[in-house]
């Protein structure tokens, strides 16, 4: 059966087994309802022709987004990822469930090591100097710390971070979720005591898991600082069908990066 699965958003982590003319928008007459001013009233629908599904945009103000490309209309693929409003979805078949999976560590590098390197690399890529600016501008310009979170949230959805959120290690090494900057991603990451203790240690970590079936990968950014005497960690994380390229993970430790400096 084909499926649905918001991977972040209002629904995240529910299921939407795909039935012809299956209708996904803002108002509570359509099958998928999504609150979000994003979204419009009757945003898009799916459509099953002899057994392919199209997705197809519906005059919709914001637009549909299949794998970071707007489309008004596109034949599903298994793993493809879908983008409306501010709310991601991924289509496949099977029955693997997207979050019974424990991650494993890619890499971790101490931070000084990686803020360094980043600050190289933006000297010569324009668009890491953009994303900085973009993001420090207001909170040099404005003493309204609500504007200035509600700007650093849309330069985040255009990074596509599905992921993101702030966590505490309180002094007996558990987590508490503090501060979720998108809706993306409410739910506390498994992380044993090993690794928390290596970021305690101010090092980057850097998780995945996998979902051989769609050849789907969720990374992880675990981005640590420390405030007084109190351990902090930024979450940052993308879904991506096979394995990100240099430019992508950069953009997930830039981001850090720069959240680590104004916090």
């Amino acid at each position: 059966m084909s499926i649905l699965y918001c991977t972040g958003g209002e629904l995240e982590g529910s299921a939407f087994p795909i039935k012809n003319d299956l209708k996904i928008g803002r108002v509570p007459s359509n099958d998928i309802v999504i609150k979000d001013s994003f979204v419009s009233k009757e945003h898009a629908f799916l459509y099953d022709h002899s057994g392919d599904i199209y997705l197809i945009d519906n005059d919709s103000h914001n637009g549909l987004y299949i794998n970071n490309i707007k489309f008004k209309l596109k034949r599903l693929n298994q793993g493809d990822r879908i983008k409306i409003g501010k709310n991601f979805f991924i289509y496949y078949e099977g029955s693997d469930d997207l979050f019974q999976r424990e991650y494993e560590i890619v890499s971790h590098d101490n931070k000084d090591a990686i803020k360094d390197s980043l600050l190289k690399e933006a000297e010569f890529h324009e668009n890491y100097l953009q994303i900085f600016y973009k993001i420090i501008s207001p909170y040099l310009q404005t003493a309204d710390r609500v504007k200035f979170w509600a700007d650093l949230k849309n330069v985040i959805y255009r990074f596509n971070i599905e992921n993101f959120l702030l966590l505490k290690i309180d002094r007996d090494n558990s987590i508490k979720k503090l501060e979720v900057l998108t809706s993306y991603y409410d739910k506390i990451p498994q992380i044993d005591e090993n690794m928390i203790t290596l970021m305690k240690t101010d090092n980057i970590i850097t998780m995945k898991r996998s979902v051989e079936s769609i050849q789907l990968k969720e990374y992880l950014v675990m981005y640590p600082f420390k405030r007084a005497e109190d351990h902090y960690i930024w979450c940052l994380g993308r879904f991506a069908q096979g394995e990100l390229n240099k430019d992508e993970l950069n953009q997930l430790y830039f981001t850090g990066l720069i959240l680590s400096f104004l916090k």
